[in-house]
């Protein structure tokens, strides 16, 4: 053999090698990219979902808010302890009011009118007040205002109550009663 078939040998030897370590680079390389392409895929894909559970959250969330909200009188309630003295001939003393809030959210206001009812039916005389910061999924109890008529003992003549909530605030969950938005879906919807 002559140094010409020995050095064209050694060349195509160099060429096979260099297109063997460029064939194996490319590949490696393409894995990679494939790889990298699949994990960015798998992420967005992860995003999408995560994005998706988010907007299903929300809204169930807001379906469950709009139901306090259209249904509210049967999660936040108010009553009296019915544990109040009468006194003589006609009279109430230690009124206790209490508010049940039945949602998963504090209410920070409920304004509660109280009717006085004398024996024969008619009225006395009626008082507001309110109760602020009432825990979710629980109640709170605070006593009637004293009366016009005698504030020393907090007593008024009369035979009866009857409780009203008058209006409710609860940003938490934005209720606004008595307010009406003008939404007939959701009437009590705070903008």
């Amino acid at each position: 053999m002559n140094k010409k078939s020995l050095f064209i040998g050694g060349l195509i030897l160099v060429v096979l090698l260099l297109a063997g370590m460029l064939i194996y680079t490319n590949t490696a390389n393409t894995n990679k990219i494939n790889d990298l392409q699949n994990q960015v895929s798998s992420e967005q894909e992860a995003r999408v979902q995560e994005k998706a559970q988010a907007r299903e959250r929300n809204n169930l969330l807001t379906i469950k808010n709009m139901d306090y909200r259209n249904n509210w009188d049967k999660y936040i309630r108010v009553e009296d302890d019915e544990n109040y003295e009468k006194i003589g001939l006609g009279g109430i003393k230690n009124l206790q009011v209490t508010v049940n809030n039945d949602t998963e959210y504090s209410v920070d206001e409920v304004v509660v009118k109280v009717y006085y009812i004398l024996t024969n039916g008619t009225l006395f005389e009626t008082r507001e007040f309110s109760l602020y910061n009432i825990p979710a999924k629980s109640f709170k109890t605070d006593p009637a205002p004293a009366s016009k008529t005698n504030p020393q003992v907090n007593s008024v003549r009369g035979a009866k109550v009857m409780l009203e909530i008058q209006s409710i605030s609860a940003p938490k969950f934005s209720f606004c009663y008595p307010y009406d938005n003008g939404n007939p879906n959701d009437p009590y919807k705070c903008k």
